[in-house]
């Protein structure tokens, strides 16, 4: 089963494409000097891959999860860098508390490198100059040294301290290195609560650095919280062609703590994920130093530009493009956007864009004792932002209550909003006749809304809930071998867009065996699942989430993460099918795991069970029990991803081959557990075979 990531950027955000032409002509005639470098400005030395190389390599000695060895060896690496170019560095230990959801957190470093403003540059450099934050997240997921997230976008913020160095600014640049992004952004929280009222008055924007150079991507993008075009956004955009989108909706780095502090930000980044992400295999050569050439050109010479005493202050002009503090706390939500009602709560603030004010508890009628957090959204297109309170239970986003009368909406503007563009409303009615609740079914995202009529037509209840896992089952089709005709026999475009690919994953001698199954529970929660059809394990049921996958236009919300997840069912139906587990041994135990004796004698399930788990502290699972969440802490390359390390041994298997099939093989050089397991596979001329397969018709190789 594959579910849901948090933290980092498991799960990408619908693209919102938007130029901003007009836009783009107001500043034209408002701002000074908003073309390529002003004339004034002094050039910054050549950017190179060369030491960008050096740079990556050294920060990706080892792994640098918050509060290791790794991370300590890294903060010093860049503290000695950053002073290298003339800069004030200090160290900002981080002692907030993570979300629930990031028990780990055991403390971090962020690293602060301030270059003053020259007094004598210009009267903007008075006793309170302008501030540019240039930032990024030097901490990698525990079982890897996150060369692409994000040992690339310390890198970049190492090379602009040196291009710039000698360049006049008047303006007071701080080069940023946060810990903890990957735990919820920790550190950049931390940082932005720590900044003073006056400080954050000074504040131009922040430009955060997240993921760049992957050597299968050749577009970088901008992205904001909300989708909306920034002063520094437009900026970069003037200084270069390198950016093929200019405003992308993505709240998933640090930038999101400065947006929710009032300070204006913008991501740079590549336009993907990449199958590596967060896996042993994020390593430095899946960086080409060369790619990172052209957008930090780009941002050396925007940040040239705010420098230079020939322009005047961007300070106010920063603050009519970009939200204000009210403004920034507000999240847009229309009919066919996803909610990601059932997630975690530090993943459901990241993927709304905005954090949650925390309420305190109360009874609810159908959970009992919840946690209460507030936001402020713009449902269906309304002008105005209407309170929501989201029931949270266990850490879990349950409910949404949407206080609309409160805003002042009526009931009848509420039933015209809810029924545009889609289906009547199901009535349930009391004993009475009169009508109890109407509600709507978002079938594609699992998504309901109820309202409750009250006494008058200010008088209502509004709520959005997900539906349970498991209850929607879409469509099912046997799989064939007559790839044209599977996929012909879809009439839904998405289902045949899942099916193009499923025959590209699986090989047609083992698709007899396999159920293509689509359902939904909403967005987030499972991505996918494979389980028994019927009552053996004879056919599989290979379950894809149409909801998680797609935006609403249709477009794959992360093609390359739909991919791994569909490769990873694969897996589960490769090693859980009747050849490998014989389930008449099976008893009353769940299928969460099979007991030993359950595996048959030439399985790849044994023998992946003899060669890594047998006999250690992880042999459990015949009482169904997960791996252990302090082991995996404790020996995290031991295993390719933090997914296979706290769950079964299935899952273990399951990941592993998803990272076997989509990444190069280590060599034997690499001693870790997590190599191992790669090469248990690598080394079975059929699971070579169904990789050469996978990979020849994905175009991998």
């Amino acid at each position: 089963m594959r579910k849901g990531g948090h933290g980092g950027k498991s799960v990408e955000m619908k693209k919102l494409r938007i130029q901003g032409l007009l836009l783009a002509a107001a500043m034209a005639a408002a701002l000074p000097c908003c073309g390529k470098t002003s004339a004034g400005a002094q050039t910054p030395a050549d950017v190179s891959a060369e030491e960008m190389q050096k740079t990556l390599d050294a920060v990706c000695a080892q792994e640098r999860f918050s509060g290791s060895d790794g991370e300590k060896a890294a903060v010093n690496y860049l503290e000695g860098r950053f002073r290298e170019q003339g800069l004030s560095v200090t160290e900002q230990a981080v002692t907030a508390q993570p979300y629930i959801s990031y028990p780990t957190f055991k403390g971090g470093m962020n690293v602060i490198a301030v270059r003053a403003a020259d007094q004598t540059a210009s009267s903007k450099a008075s006793d309170a100059p302008d501030i540019l934050i240039v930032s990024a997240h030097h901490d990698s997921m525990p079982c890897t040294v996150g060369a692409d997230d994000n040992a690339s976008g310390v890198t970049a913020l190492v090379e602009l301290a040196r291009v710039l160095k000698s360049v006049p600014s008047d303006t007071e640049i701080r080069f940023v290195s946060f810990t903890g992004e990957e735990e919820g952004r920790v550190g950049s929280r931390f940082y932005v609560n720590s900044l003073s009222r006056e400080e954050r008055d000074r504040v131009i924007g922040d430009i955060q650095i997240d993921m760049l150079g992957y050597h299968r991507d050749y577009d970088t993008v901008l992205s904001t919280v909300d989708g909306r075009e920034t002063l520094l956004g437009d900026l970069l955009t003037r200084q270069s062609d390198v950016f093929s989108l200019t405003c992308e909706k993505d709240a998933m780095s640090d930038h999101f703590s400065f947006y929710n502090g009032g300070i204006p930000a913008v991501m740079v980044s590549q336009d993907r994920i990449g199958y590596e992400n967060h896996t042993v295999q994020d390593r430095p050569d899946t960086i080409d130093t060369k790619k990172l050439e052209a957008p930090v050109a780009a941002v050396a010479k925007t940040m040239a530009g705010i420098m230079s005493a020939d322009t005047a202050s961007y300070l106010e002009e920063s603050r009519k493009i970009s939200p204000s503090d009210t403004e920034g706390m507000t999240s847009t939500v229309g009919r066919r956007d996803p909610l990601y009602i059932g997630t975690e709560r530090a993943m459901f603030d990241d993927l709304i864009g905005q954090d949650g004010v925390d309420e305190g508890q109360r009874d609810d009628d159908l959970y009992g004792s919840a946690e209460i957090y507030k936001y402020m959204i713009r449902w269906f297109g309304m002008e105005e932002p209407i309170e929501t309170e989201a029931v949270c239970v266990e850490d879990s986003i349950r409910r949404l209550d949407i206080l609309a009368a409160k805003a002042g909406y009526t009931q009848e503007e509420i039933m015209k909003y809810l029924t545009d563009e889609s289906a009547d409303p199901t009535m349930s009615s009391n004993s009475d006749g009169t009508v109890f609740s109407y509600s709507w079914y978002e079938k594609d995202y699992g998504k309901l809304y109820t309202l409750m009529p009250g006494k008058n037509d200010t008088d209502y209840d509004l709520t959005v809930e997900s539906m349970t896992f498991g209850t929607d089952v879409l469509r099912e089709v046997q799989m064939t071998q007559d790839d044209a005709a599977l996929v012909a026999s879809l009439h839904d475009a998405r289902q045949r867009k899942i099916a193009g690919y499923a025959v590209k994953i699986i090989p047609p001698e083992y698709r007899s065996t396999v159920v293509l199954t689509f359902f939904t529970d909403g967005v987030g929660n499972e991505l996918g699942y494979t389980q028994n059809y019927g009552d053996s394990n004879e056919k599989m049921s290979w379950g894809i989430d149409v909801g998680d996958f797609f935006n609403a236009d249709g477009s794959f919300r992360s093609l390359d993460k739909s991919i791994q997840t569909m490769v990873h069912e694969f897996g589960h139906v490769l090693f859980e099918n009747s050849t490998q587990v014989d389930m008449t041994k099976q008893g009353d135990l769940p299928q969460i795991w099979y007991p030993e004796e359950t595996y048959t004698d030439t399985s790849y399930t044994r023998r992946f069970y003899d060669a890594f788990v047998k006999g250690t502290e992880l042999d459990g699972e015949s009482e169904g029990q997960g791996y252990s969440f302090d082991y995996y802490f404790a020996h995290p390359t031991e295993f390719t991803d933090q997914y296979a390390g706290e769950n079964a041994m299935k899952e273990d298997m399951a990941e592993t081959f998803a990272v076997f099939v989509l990444t190069d093989t280590p060599d034997s050089s690499d001693t870790s557990g997590a190599a191992a397991k790669i090469r248990f596979f690598a080394d079975d001329p059929e699971m070579s075979r169904i990789r050469t397969y996978i990979r020849s018709s994905l175009g991998l190789d």
